[in-house]
């Protein structure tokens, strides 16, 4: 609650500030969506789609069409049969460069690559109770943003990125992957 609260003061405050901005070239936002587990969620996790959540995902052009990009985002995935009760959970801080071009007036498509932190559980039911095991990480995020310019104000953001860790959650040197589709909504930036 006092995350969203916090991330909901900081929309509220860059909204203010940009009103006196005429170009506004960069977008921080909020997007939501399918995640569709690869490697260990799926075969060892036993991972069916999940759900992908991108609390801070921002983006900002600094020389022409080059800038740079963050997201802050969190991926679950319950297990798709009934032989387990079992949960895989993912988060990340990634940042990294950014790529944009200008289809048109309003849109733009950017293509991103960014590096960070990787948190990871895997928590699962068994005969005496419930067991967990996680692991922090490094990993990376490839993928393309389309934003769409709607007002002065605010865009629509639609991403698919790929995003892939190392995790010892599953087993000794791990992986964990996703494909993530994403649509919400973004504030302008200047």
């Amino acid at each position: 609650m006092k995350m969203f609260l916090s991330i909901l003061t900081l929309l509220v405050a860059l909204k203010s500030l940009s009103q006196t901005i005429e170009d506004k070239k960069g977008y921080i936002g909020i997007t939501l969506g399918p995640a569709f587990p690869l490697a260990d969620i799926k075969d060892k996790g036993d991972g069916g789609t999940g759900l992908n959540i991108n609390l801070v995902n921002f983006g900002y052009p600094v020389w022409k069409n080059v800038g740079f990009c963050a997201s802050l985002f969190s991926g679950a995935h319950l297990s798709k049969t009934l032989r387990e009760d079992a949960l895989s959970v993912y988060g990340a801080l990634l940042a990294g460069p950014m790529l944009s071009s200008n289809l048109s007036e309003k849109s733009i498509l950017h293509m991103r690559a960014m590096v960070g932190s990787v948190y990871s559980m895997f928590e699962y039911a068994h005969n005496s109770g419930r067991s967990a095991s996680e692991s922090w990480t490094y990993g990376y995020s490839v993928g393309l943003m389309y934003r769409y310019n709607y007002s002065k104000t605010w865009c629509l953001l639609f991403n698919a990125d790929y995003f892939s860790a190392k995790s010892s959650a599953y087993d000794h040197l791990g992986e964990i992957a996703a494909i993530n589709v994403n649509a919400g909504i973004g504030l302008r930036l200047k």
